[in-house]
């Protein structure tokens, strides 16, 4: 029996194995969407315009990350980002010796616990104070902005 297509739990399906990165997209979509989404700062509960503005962000992120674990061969640091060269140092992938930069393994970690961090923040005790809530909307955009800066950045 196929699932009706007006089902989101099953779009996703309807990729695998066809489109990967497309299913990927669409799964993580439909976590948001349905709230199920627990590892990031975005809780579907708190979610304002301004936190849903980082979606793409988001997804980019979770794209990226899964790309680089699913990757079968780890190309030289000099043809990855340095987004990817932290990650796959995290992952021991790559080893301290091609690594000349001493910032660059703490990246990927810093990244992690800011997320963490954040995540822990409860916006609803904080409403009230709109200079608490603005710091931590501009903390994750400048959060945002470095991890696509490092990104596009060539290590």
């Amino acid at each position: 029996e196929i699932a009706p297509f007006e089902d989101r739990r099953f779009l996703s399906s309807f990729f695998d194995g066809f489109c990967t990165k497309t299913s990927l997209q669409i799964k993580f979509i439909i976590l948001i969407l349905n709230g199920d989404l627990s590892k990031t700062v975005l809780d579907a509960t708190e979610m304002n315009a301004r936190l849903k503005s980082r979606i793409p962000h988001l997804l980019e992120e979770s794209v990226t990350y899964y790309q680089l674990d699913h990757a079968n061969i780890v190309p030289v640091p000099s043809d990855m980002s340095v987004v990817a060269v932290s990650y796959y140092m995290e992952k021991k992938r790559i080893g301290t010796s091609v690594v000349t930069c001493p910032i660059t393994p703490l990246l990927y970690p810093l990244f992690q616990t800011i997320d963490t961090y954040l995540s822990t923040w409860q916006i609803e005790e904080h409403t009230h104070c709109p200079k608490t809530v603005m710091a931590y909307e501009h903390l994750l955009l400048c959060r945002d902005r470095l991890w696509q800066c490092l990104k596009r950045t060539r290590y």
